[in-house]
């Protein structure tokens, strides 16, 4: 007898590799980071283990096990982790490597009697079958890397997600924090970030890339970085480790701080807009405006209100769109002429975006064209790109009005004329550190009121 099974031969020269046993090997890998301004940290000196298992030319896999380990514990030799108290758990993890290549083997020889295709399909199950892990659970790698955490939240916890007692994450609100993931994305480029890779030393050059290469100004690289801690808070919850740095303090360039304040109307200048004569293309625009002014109401809710929403001298709105908090708005003389001039009915909406330039026009006609110092949007080009951003300089003012400053108007106006806690229950307010950002009287402003203030006290008392 030749000693061969007879069973075991094959016609067919290329099948001769089955008669070689398959190999498998151990190695670890680490994909370098190519984050600007970031420095390679010995603290993230982490590598991923490998399991290669290859046959001749039949077939060469490779897959990461999702066990990580310091690269100087690693015995490259031997294909194990060194045996130091300074390598955790080395005992289990090559106790773990010995009983994956003993199941790969016996996945391989079950696949050689019954004829398996050994495709990367086989492969990757056989490597998750080992650790009691299913195809959907291989792909959580939301647990690993952070934008992939970000993007599993928005799809499967956003909807659910409480901004107040009454009212959930909106639409518009998930936009912004996708818009975010969208640039982090960019920032890591295609070497994703671990959790464990968000250090202070990264974060803060995350920073420096929004304000230096995105030209960021010093408040929306401040929101994106709150943006940053919402999605690290929630991971938390989600029992994820992450480094607790993103709660230091990150480093932002002052440089970048707005140097102006947004332009608000005051009362005289709102009274140049009542008064002015208007093509009829703008008195609807006009008139929305006059509106937004004496009701602090946002323009996605002065849009849709309803005649309903009138109740004798006050608008009632049971839920404002973008928080949901309810407002009683007691109604301006200059709102009731819009109506009464309309025979109660009130003026047509516009898109956000018409009505955002067509205000413009309503302030020029206005005249208000004082020169002032602000930010205005523009179309700069940088490195082939034409990006979106807001340019510091002197302009018209009327070139700087958005529909924001209805809301801006109202809060400075009334502010030191009525208790704080009014303009915060008729604005929709939740907190008073919100309603003063939109207080927006220069410090000159400021010192004239009460100078004002102080006169006529002088008056009273005879004093001059």
């Amino acid at each position: 007898m030749s000693g061969k099974n007879p069973d075991l031969s094959f016609n067919s020269g290329a099948n001769i590799n089955y008669f070689f046993m398959a190999a498998i090997k151990f190695t670890i890998k680490n994909k370098k980071s190519t984050k600007v301004g970031a420095k390679k940290s010995k603290k993230n000196n982490f590598y991923s283990i490998y399991v290669r298992m290859y046959h001749g030319r039949l077939f060469d896999f490779e897959k990461p096990i999702s066990v990580f380990i310091e690269e100087q514990h690693w015995d490259p030799k031997n294909e194990r982790v060194k045996r130091s108290i300074h390598a955790p758990n080395n005992e289990q993890i090559n106790s773990t490597l010995e009983q994956l290549r003993a199941h790969m083997f016996s996945e391989f020889n079950v696949g050689m009697i019954t004829g398996q295709d050994f495709d990367r399909k086989w492969f990757d199950t056989a490597v998750l079958s080992f650790f009691n892990r299913t195809e959907q659970i291989s792909n959580e790698f939301w647990k690993i890397f952070f934008t992939d955490w970000c993007n599993y939240w928005l799809e499967n916890h956003a909807d659910k997600h409480k901004v107040s007692a009454e009212k959930y994450m909106s639409e518009g609100l998930k936009g912004e924090y996708s818009n975010f993931v969208n640039i982090f994305k960019e920032y890591q480029g295609k070497s994703k970030m671990k959790f464990d890779e968000l250090t202070e030393e990264n974060l803060d050059a995350f920073s420096k890339w929004l304000t230096g290469h995105k030209h960021y100004s010093y408040e929306t690289t401040k929101r994106q970085l709150r943006r940053l801690n919402f999605f690290c808070e929630q991971a938390i919850l989600k029992k994820i480790n992450v480094p607790l740095d993103f709660r230091k303090t990150i480093f932002v360039d002052g440089a970048k701080k707005k140097n102006y304040l947004d332009p608000y109307f005051d009362e005289k200048e709102i009274k140049q807009i009542f008064d002015a004569e208007m093509p009829e293309n703008l008195e609807d625009i006009r008139d929305n405006l006059i509106i937004s002014v004496w009701t602090a109401l946002r323009i996605s809710d002065f849009s849709r209100l309803k005649i309903s929403d009138i109740q004798g001298d006050f608008i009632e709105i049971s839920a404002t769109v973008k928080t949901g908090i309810p407002v009683v708005i007691p109604i301006h003389p200059m709102v009731k002429k819009v109506l009464e001039k309309r025979d109660g009915n009130l003026p047509k909406s516009y898109s956000d975006q018409k009505y955002n330039d067509l205000i413009k026009d309503v302030a020029k006609i206005s005249g208000i064209d004082n020169i002032i110092y602000g930010g205005k949007t523009q179309i700069i080009e940088e490195n082939g790109k034409k990006l979106r951003r807001k340019v510091s300089d002197f302009y018209p003012k009327y070139e700087l009005v958005t529909s924001h400053i209805g809301r801006r108007s109202f809060a400075t106006n009334l502010f030191g004329k009525v208790s704080n806690k009014a303009i915060m229950d008729i604005g929709g307010w939740s907190s008073e550190d919100m309603m003063l950002r939109y207080i927006k009287k220069t410090r000159q402003e400021s010192a004239v009121s009460v100078k004002k203030i102080w006169e006529n006290e002088a008056t009273k008392r005879n004093i001059i």
